[in-house]
């Protein structure tokens, strides 16, 4: 049964909550029974973060390392008639807590958890050799992924293509600026083979060909309209599948990739190594995509039960990172109802924490 809160919850010892709808809840039984919480905008259930909770030996005493982080925060909702919090760490480590303090209620709330620990990424191994990059780093939170794009997204990219069309169609693709630049790039870590091209190459060449950007989920077909209205190079990974810390690097002995082309539902087949000298971003653990831009590990895909993604937006010589960044922010809170942050790096700061 959920009720309003009209009352703020300080950061103290104990944690009282006090309403003039909710009883003490001073029945024995009501102790043992999970506290309930209600997620705002996920229409889930989920248990409260309380690892241990004991009667304590006199009623209203706890020892001082019982004390909750205090960086829970009173958020202010539409109509303010109940409060909100982003709970960074609510953690009960070896002491009591009394039913008389500990109230069953349910709470209407929005938990979000990418503060619990904040994401380094890094081009430092790669910020003299090509000195014009620059990244966007974009971290999406609280989304929500149809499997299809809506009517107005998709009518978003159909404008999106027919612009691209009309401004490029006199155009070779190599005298375009956006794909000229990645050209370049690829030919300086030894990529000269046509069959390998970067992403946005793939897109703007799919489009002017009368071909229609492919149909994933909303939020790839959102940041790939991106990628073709800015001709620049966009990836996207689920946060919840990689293995902090992340970076643009040259490839090492024992990384792994599954090509999403060829493992992206099945991951028994033996994983491709780069090669010696490629660019790659990766995570602590396996590379995420391949010849800078060229192709996605199957490991990482953004799909409708994704939540929170990175997403980074790749210039080198030519483009603007920063609009790109700005559009894809409205674009995800528009059709993905997310929330997002942006940080940038380049050659003069070639690592960042967000």
């Amino acid at each position: 049964m959920s009720r309003n809160l009209e009352c703020e919850i300080a950061p103290r010892l104990i944690h009282p909550i006090e309403h003039q709808h909710v009883a003490a809840g001073l029945d024995a039984r009501e102790r043992l029974r999970p506290t309930w919480i209600n997620l705002n905008r996920t229409h889930r259930i989920g248990l409260a973060p309380v690892f241990r909770a004991v009667l304590a030996t006199r009623p209203w005493r706890t020892n001082a390392s019982d004390e909750v982080e205090p960086r829970i925060k009173l958020t202010g909702e539409i109509n303010r008639d109940f409060a909100g919090a982003d709970i960074v760490c609510a953690m009960i480590f070896h002491g009591f807590l009394t039913h008389c303090v500990l109230k069953k209620i349910a709470v209407v709330m929005r938990i979000t958890t990418w503060n619990f620990m904040s994401i380094k990424l890094s081009i430092s191994d790669i910020a003299v050799a090509f000195s014009q990059t620059r990244i966007a780093v974009v971290i999406a939170e609280d989304l929500i992924i149809a499997p299809e794009r809506s009517a107005a997204l998709d009518d978003l990219i159909r404008e999106r293509e027919a612009a691209a069309r009309a401004q490029w169609a006199d155009f070779e693709l190599s005298q375009i600026p956006g794909i000229a630049a990645w050209r370049q790039a690829y030919k300086a870590f030894g990529i000269k083979q046509t069959r390998y091209r970067s992403s946005v190459e793939r897109i703007v060449k799919n489009v002017l060909a009368d071909r229609e950007l492919s149909r994933i989920n909303a939020f790839v077909d959102l940041y790939n309209a991106v990628s073709l209205q800015h001709v620049l190079p966009l990836g996207a990974d689920d946060l919840d599948k990689v293995v902090r810390p992340l970076a643009f690097r040259y490839a090492r002995d024992g990384d792994s990739f599954v090509d999403m082309a060829e493992g992206a539902n099945e991951f028994g087949d033996v994983p491709d190594q780069p090669k010696p000298g490629e660019v790659v971003f990766a995570d602590a653990e396996k590379v995420l995509c391949r010849r800078w831009n060229w192709r996605q590990d199957a490991r990482s895909l953004i799909t409708p039960q994704t939540e929170r993604a990175i997403v980074t937006l790749q210039s080198n010589g030519w483009g603007d990172v920063e609009a790109a960044a700005t559009d894809l922010a409205d674009l995800i809170s528009r059709f993905c109802r997310g929330q997002c942050r942006t940080a940038f790096l380049s050659a003069s700061q070639p690592n960042v924490e967000i």
